[in-house]
């Protein structure tokens, strides 16, 4: 289970965030879905 896991985890302040890009989905896709239309 996550909850005991994350119970156990211990805090140190610190968060690392990853800069890269992800590819959501294929360049083709882009203009037949709505979610893009307009960018």
């Amino acid at each position: 289970m996550l909850l005991p896991h994350s119970r156990q985890a211990r805090l140190s302040g610190i968060a690392f965030v990853d800069s890269s890009k992800l590819q959501v989905c294929h360049n083709l896709r882009i203009l037949r879905h709505q979610i893009f239309k307009g960018t």
